[in-house]
């Protein structure tokens, strides 16, 4: 077998990354929600572990629902607002006093421990073959996720 193949690089890449803080398995690409265009775990678990308070908000007003509408909820802002926006400043959810934020950016001094530890929690993803429409069986190679992000935006 030659080294030379499309997939000895693509699981090179995957394999540094994962070993290097990225979350990284074999077959991570089934939990992708192409309609979303996220990986909805990693939205939910990064909140969940980030925001515990603004979660529990969410389970006590919509129940076994609360995953769902947080869901439709991002991917409504994502249409409107775009990517970019959306990690800055957040989203905004009926009955939450402030934005339920989607990324902690790296702060300029290292003194809040709370900020550090949400920085921290940060999920950065990379996915081998992922198909990512919703009416054609096309794939990427391979992509990055991030349900926030380590880096200035």
């Amino acid at each position: 077998m030659s080294l030379h193949k499309e997939i000895n690089f693509e699981s090179e890449i995957c394999q540094h990354l994962g070993a290097n803080g990225w979350l990284y398995t074999d077959g991570d690409a089934a939990a992708y929600d192409r309609a979303r265009t996220l990986f909805p775990a990693d939205v939910l678990a990064w909140v969940q572990a980030t925001q515990p308070k603004a979660w529990e908000t969410l389970v006590k007003n919509h129940g076994d629902k609360a995953g769902e509408t947080l869901l439709a909820r991002l991917r409504d802002q994502l249409d409107q607002r775009g990517t970019l926006d959306v990690l800055r400043h957040g989203v905004e959810l009926l009955g939450l006093k402030q934005p339920l934020k989607l990324a902690e950016f790296k702060p300029a001094l290292a003194i809040n421990p709370d900020i550090l530890a949400r920085y921290a929690a940060n999920r950065l993803r990379v996915v081998r073959q992922v198909k990512y429409s919703c009416t054609t069986r096309t794939a990427l190679t391979w992509c990055c996720s991030s349900m926030a992000s380590r880096w200035p935006l």
